[in-house]
C-alpha cells in the first residue's frame, strides 16, 4: 500500500492494496521510476510503503488448515460439502454461513490440495471458490515459519 507525499493534480483516489508493496494511484503496480528522495514516483510526486493493515479480513497469504469456501449452489448442505472435502482431507467441522462456509481441516497439506484439486468445482449448480481461512489455532509466526518449511522441502 503507497501514499503520496504530494497532492495528486487531479482529484484521484489512491487504492489500497491486501498485502504490501507499492501501488500507484491508479491500483495498478509502481513501475521503475525514481523519484527526487529516491523512491518509487507515483502520479503527483514520491511514493512511500506503508505495512499492511494487520487487521485485514483478507485471505491470509500463507496455507491454513481452514478453508473459506463459496458460490456453491443455493441449497447447498453441510452434508454435500462433507462429501465433496472428505476423500481429500480429514474434516475437523464445517461451519456453514449464508453463503459461504469453512471446512476445517486436520492438517495444512491436506487442506491444500483439496483446494487445488476442488478449486472450480461445480458444487449444487454453483462453481465453487476456495481460500484459505485464518487458523484461529495457529498463529501468524507459526503459518510463516510453516511456509518457509515447505517451500524448502525438497531441496537439497
Amino acid at each position: 500500500v503507497a501514499v503520496p507525499l504530494e497532492p495528486a493534480p487531479t482529484p484521484t483516489t489512491a487504492t489500497a492494496s491486501s498485502s504490501a508493496g507499492l501501488v500507484g494511484m491508479g491500483g495498478g503496480p509502481m513501475m521503475g521510476q525514481m523519484g527526487q528522495m529516491g523512491g518509487p514516483m507515483g502520479v503527483g510526486g514520491p511514493m512511500i510503503a506503508i505495512a499492511p493493515d494487520r487487521t485485514s479480513t483478507a485471505a491470509p497469504l500463507v496455507p491454513t488448515r481452514n478453508l473459506h469456501v463459496s458460490e456453491y449452489g443455493l441449497g447447498t448442505t453441510k452434508e454435500m460439502i462433507e462429501d465433496l472435502f472428505s476423500p481429500l482431507c480429514t474434516i475437523k467441522k464445517v461451519v456453514m454461513k449464508t453463503g459461504y462456509s469453512f471446512v476445517n481441516t486436520e492438517d495444512v497439506h491436506e487442506a491444500l490440495a483439496a483446494k487445488d484439486v476442488l478449486q472450480g468445482t461445480e458444487l449444487n449448480g454453483g462453481i465453487i471458490k476456495i481460500n484459505f481461512a485464518k487458523d484461529k489455532f495457529m498463529d501468524q509466526t507459526q503459518q510463516w515459519m510453516q511456509a518457509a518449511q515447505q517451500g524448502m522441502e525438497g531441496v537439497t
